[in-house]
């Protein structure tokens, strides 16, 4: 007897615990947001079509945010579903837009306005502030990676003087080559862009060129120099500063051409 009472305890508990475990389940059921009342599932069918691939947009995330808000102000939504609505349209807008970046770099071309648009969406989110989320984080990665790729692949043979004479600095085509493809995103994403794979195997022959023309660009810059000094003072003290420009230039220049452009100035062609 004492058995059947302690068994029937027993049933009692796990029902209890069963029941209590259904209606936890039950609540907000159907809904993603963990929303209730029908104003706040309105508004979450409304989050849900916003974050459709294509239609997101500042101006609409900004218009939604505040009409939730407003009905909250009025009294026409709890402000616990409130809260929830608003962690819902953040992180489906993290997702939304993660998915849209990661459909278009998996592309072998990326339009230019998407580019842009996207970008300034995460960058919106990001400075939202609204808490840590894996689907900005990784979409702002992929963003950081694309544009490395591009200041890895673009070099400039700007030039300008200075006292003394800088030497042509970008690192070596292999290095970055390198650090291109080891990227977390390389592989399954950019690598299936045509011009940024052809950008990468053509480093070495963009850097070259460009170091080339950074020495042409920096011997005008001396005798520009040459020039300005002789107008402000002597056409001596502009030849002293062009030589030791000169000892300087010989041992930094790879570029044959401009070394001796640099020489035959100094030596009266002036």
């Amino acid at each position: 007897m004492k058995y059947i009472k302690l068994l029937f305890i027993a049933l009692v508990i796990v029902g209890a615990v069963s029941l209590l475990l259904f209606i936890t389940n039950s609540r907000g059921e159907g809904s993603k947001a963990g929303v209730q009342s029908s104003i706040a599932k309105k508004f979450e069918t409304e989050i849900i079509d916003l974050c459709k691939d294509g239609k997101w947009n500042q101006q609409s995330y900004k218009n939604l945010e505040s009409k939730i808000n407003t009905f909250a102000k009025d009294g026409n939504l709890q402000i616990g579903e409130k809260n929830s609505l608003c962690l819902f349209l953040y992180t489906e807008s993290c997702k939304s837009l993660f998915e849209s970046a990661d459909k278009m770099f998996k592309q072998t071309s990326y339009p230019a306005n998407k580019i842009t648009t996207l970008e300034a969406s995460l960058k919106f989110l990001e400075g939202l502030k609204a808490g840590s989320n894996s689907n900005l984080t990784q979409g702002l990665s992929m963003f950081y990676e694309y544009k490395t790729i591009l200041a890895c692949c673009s070099f400039s043979s700007k030039a300008s003087y200075s006292n003394p004479l800088k030497k042509f600095s970008a690192g070596t085509a292999e290095s970055m080559k390198g650090r291109i493809q080891n990227m977390k995103y390389y592989k399954s994403h950019f690598s299936n862009n045509p011009t940024i794979r052809a950008k990468i195997d053509n480093l070495a022959s963009n850097l070259s060129r460009a170091e080339s023309e950074y020495y042409m660009n920096l011997e005008k810059c001396v005798e520009a120099n040459f020039y300005k000094i002789k107008k402000a003072s002597s056409e001596w003290q502009a030849l002293e500063q062009a030589d030791k420009d000169y000892e300087r230039f010989k041992t930094i220049s790879t570029n044959q051409a401009a070394t001796s452009k640099l020489y035959n100035f100094l030596n009266g062609n002036h």
